[in-house]
């Protein structure tokens, strides 16, 4: 019982380091002002429209550019904390013109005060410092702790992170809720690696995905990678199956079961989130990619030197700033070290994953090279905050293989230190000791 104790109470301590870390890191890091940011908190007002006065009319949300272009659940976000602030906020255009400076457009009603911009942004700062714990735990639960602390360390200590984790943006949000659901799902198939993950556990994991794909639609790749362990799982049972181990087949049945309950939870909260889509809730839905991707092949058009039009140069782009640029190790070190750690991290992770019945290796494989596949694939046109889910994942990667390594050598050493104390044993303790 003391031990179980003292294990909690290091946890914690551990836990609550990571967190002030976070803290003195985000609580103050600055952050040039956007003119993304003057999008999303000029349609903040839909918090208003939802929360306020319960309005989900057609009028309130009718189908245009502002419906279209993001989910709701950072404007909620950033609406409900000014709002419970005492700031007005209604009277702010978010057609902030890119071609004119902010203080121009702040003239012009099209940019927020920066008062407004600042109390915006003390929520998006709580969800960065709640995604470094995050971090850890995932990596904490797959490797253990050191792992974990290293890789919280690193994305506190990135010069890229903070650049884009305090601004008033959507990716807060969206890692935080996507690291959230990450981690209850390892903890969930860990926990049911005998009789499958647990149905209330599964709830909360749909939950918190369905937010984090109501904050940002690249939670699609979460989704499909949650579809694809579950149809892995139904396959190796099949297989098993035909190899007469019934028991396994038992087991990628209650996974598929559970993945596809986890994907209609997060489908369902993505689409109650947002009244935009309630009229047609398919259709809708497929407008907000569409329009996506429009708009990637708008702003290649308008700026060419930012798109990426070649498979080869989205991979250069992605390698590069999810795992190189603005790093801790290469801003200070110029070492590519963070990305050196996601390849052993990503190797040894293939080697731990690849069995008939996939467990919580195989499912974090399928979610990171899901990301860093898919971003690849869908970078139409270069903005450094579209590598955040990627960089999160290299991060992962890398705690991953500092948390493996330290089990190694930690249970070399102790094997060292074993065989070294029964050699320094004279030959009658020996004796007494085998008789």
């Amino acid at each position: 019982m003391h031990g179980r104790w003292w294990r909690i109470g290091a946890e914690a301590a551990l836990v609550l380091a990571v967190a002030v870390v976070a803290v003195s890191v985000f609580a103050r890091a600055p952050a040039k002002q956007a003119g993304d940011e003057a999008n999303w908190l000029g349609t903040a007002r839909y918090f208003l429209v939802l929360f306020v006065r319960h309005d989900v009319s057609a009028e309130a949300w009718p189908d245009s550019y502002w419906t279209r272009t993001q989910p709701m659940i950072p404007r909620y976000i950033m609406g409900g904390w000014l709002w419970a602030r005492g700031y007005e906020y209604e009277w702010l255009d978010p057609n902030f013109d890119h071609t004119k400076k902010w203080f121009t457009n702040e003239r012009e009603g099209k940019a927020p005060t920066e008062a407004i911009l600042t109390e915006a942004r003390v929520p998006m700062r709580a969800l960065t410092v709640v995604a470094a714990v995050l971090l850890y735990g995932v990596v904490r639960v797959m490797a253990g702790p050191v792992g974990g602390v290293v890789a919280a360390l690193l994305f506190c200590g990135s010069s890229y992170v903070p650049l884009h984790m305090v601004r008033a943006m959507g990716e807060p949000p969206f890692i935080a809720f996507l690291l959230a659901a990450l981690l209850v799902s390892l903890v969930a198939i860990k926990r049911g690696a005998l009789r499958g993950p647990r149905v209330g556990l599964g709830l909360v994991a749909g939950l918190l995905l369905g937010l984090a794909f109501a904050s940002k639609l690249t939670a699609i790749i979460a989704i499909v990678a949650v579809l694809l362990w579950g149809s892995w799982a139904a396959l190796g049972g099949l297989v098993a199956r035909r190899l007469s181990m019934l028991r396994t087949q038992v087991d990628g049945r209650r996974r598929l079961v559970w993945s596809l309950g986890v994907v209609a939870v997060a489908i369902l909260t993505f689409s109650v989130t947002n009244p935009f889509l309630y009229h047609d809730p398919v259709g809708r839905s497929w407008l907000l990619f569409k329009n996506r991707q429009a708009e990637m092949m708008v702003q290649a058009e308008l700026d060419p030197s930012r798109a990426a039009m070649t498979l080869p140069e989205r991979v250069e782009q992605v390698w590069k700033y999810s795992l190189i640029e603005d790093t801790w190790a290469h801003t200070r070190l110029r070492w590519p070290l963070e990305a050196a750690l996601a390849v052993v991290g990503l190797a040894w992770l293939v080697v731990r994953a690849v069995r008939l019945q996939p467990g919580a290796d195989a499912f974090l494989l399928l979610w990171v090279l899901g990301f860093f596949g898919g971003v690849t694939v869908g970078l139409g046109y270069v903005l450094d905050h579209y590598f955040m889910p990627t960089a999160t994942m290299g991060l992962i990667l890398g705690g991953l293989a500092i948390g493996w390594s330290a089990r190694l050598v930690w249970i070399g050493a102790r094997r060292l230190a074993q065989r070294a104390l029964t050699n320094s044993r004279p030959p009658f303790a020996k004796e007494s000791a085998s008789t």
